[in-house]
């Protein structure tokens, strides 16, 4: 396992972290608009009104519960791409370059941000991580890894 496996997986969560704003959003406007209904049927006296207004309110409860699904999916997706990034992490020994990777690939942050937190340039940074990917390719493939043959 590498480095390069992991861009993989930053760019999944990235598209989660989207996706799930999205689904909020949603979620906030179908919540909004099932009490919106919810008041109209307390106000409502004619029973036709009152069927309309129930067949609303069940259209948008199952909207709601398909929303709720999907966030969860997501939430379990990101759960699982985060464990198995720790425990990449756990293999690295230098706690600098460990905190590099972890900034880039868990964080998300630009090189810039990352070598103005370390107090380092930003291509020393990026040097940091090139090398520690180099090491951790050399490691696996090692372990007879089939990152090696690429």
């Amino acid at each position: 396992m590498n480095l390069n496996n992991y861009k993989y997986t930053y760019r999944l969560l990235s598209s989660i972290k989207k996706e799930e704003g999205y689904l909020e959003n949603e979620y906030t406007k179908y919540i909004s608009l099932l009490n919106y209904w919810k008041q109209r049927l307390e106000g409502s006296g004619s029973n036709k009104h009152k069927n309309f207004v129930n067949k609303m309110i069940k259209e948008i409860t199952a909207d709601i519960i398909k929303l709720e699904s999907l966030i969860f999916e997501n939430f379990c997706k990101v759960v699982k791409e985060r464990v198995r990034i720790e425990e990449f992490l756990s293999n690295i020994d230098d706690c600098e370059a460990r905190l590099i990777v972890r900034r880039r690939l868990v964080d998300g942050w630009t090189w810039e941000k990352i070598g103005f937190d370390l107090f380092m340039d930003r291509t020393s940074a990026s040097k940091k991580y090139k090398k520690m990917a180099n090491i951790l390719k050399e490691r696996s493939c090692g372990e007879g890894s089939d990152d090696c043959k690429t």
